[in-house]
């Protein structure tokens, strides 16, 4: 069976397997969704479809082919009618300012905004999960059905309802509008939420940080990181990890119990932690209030 080279430059969606059976090689043909690497050049227009000549080398998008924005930016609409399937999404910093819209978007794998002043904005609604991992600046105004993961180390904006967030590098924000229904995982990095955001599901701090700078967040778990506590409304704190911090440096309410089993709770010189459910400090745990800092409510 002759191959040509030519087969491989236009698509990668088949790929070649070689097996030995005695003294007979076998070639066989498996297909696996994996693409070619497009380029966007809006040669014809902004739109993304499978029908447009508007990719190199394409000249058409395939899906499961690999989305690279590098010299061309501004808005691109899906207009694909059953949406679009990415095996990837780079953006470079000469495509900075990309604003994606229009029909539903699947990533089978990462959305890379290299350039820490690079931004991207996905307005288009993510059918799965979101993986962040470049040093840019990603905002995610669509909802996502899956896992806002961000393991890079720029910054992930989230204003929009995901499923979950998943942080293991740089910084997720849930700025206002955005909803987490499910869990929130920082194992390293900064998650930080703003006012008019929601967390409904459990916090858990295995390392790094969780800086809840306003919103309503439901239950928080600190096992290994730091907790900052900045405004908003908490729904219950538990702190078990020693050597783990919580900080008080907002105007912060807690309506069911604090309980520091391990490390530190310290509020800071002119801040409120409003304690509905009342505060416990284990025998491994410390408080420390500053000047002028205050524990009100509950027991």
């Amino acid at each position: 069976m002759a191959v040509q080279s030519s087969a491989f430059l236009q698509r990668r969606a088949t790929g070649y397997r070689a097996f030995a059976l005695s003294s007979t090689i076998l070639m066989t043909i498996m297909a696996v969704p994996v693409g070619a690497q497009q380029t966007f050049t809006g040669a014809t227009d902004q739109n993304w479809d499978q029908a447009t000549s508007n990719w190199n080398p394409g000249p058409t998008f395939t899906n499961n082919d690999d989305a690279i924005f590098d010299t061309v930016g501004g808005t691109v609409d899906i207009t694909e009618a059953g949406g679009i399937t990415a095996g990837e999404i780079d953006v470079n910093s000469g495509a900075s300012g990309l604003i994606v819209t229009g029909n539903d978007l699947t990533i089978n794998n990462n959305v890379t905004v290299t350039g820490a002043a690079t931004t991207a904005d996905i307005q288009a609604n993510i059918t799965g999960n979101a993986n962040a991992d470049g040093d840019g600046q990603l905002t995610l105004s669509g909802t996502v059905g899956g896992t806002v993961a961000n393991s890079g180390t720029g910054t992930t904006t989230v204003t929009n309802t995901v499923d979950s967030v998943n942080n293991t590098a740089g910084t997720t924000i849930v700025g206002s509008g955005g909803t987490v229904t499910n869990a929130t995982t920082v194992s390293n990095g900064t998650v930080q939420t703003q006012t008019g955001s929601t967390l409904n599901g459990l916090s858990t701090v295995t390392m790094g940080t969780l800086d809840i700078d306003g919103g309503d967040i439901a239950a928080v778990t600190n096992s290994g990181g730091t907790v900052e506590l900045g405004g908003g409304t908490v729904a219950s704190l538990v702190q078990n990890g020693t050597g783990m911090s919580t900080t008080v440096d907002g105007n912060t309410t807690v309506t069911a119990l604090t309980d520091i089993d391990e490390g530190t709770l310290t509020v800071n010189s002119g801040q409120t932690l409003t304690a509905t459910g009342g505060v416990d400090i284990a025998a491994n745990g410390t408080l420390t209030v500053q000047a002028n800092g205050i524990i009100a409510g509950g027991d």
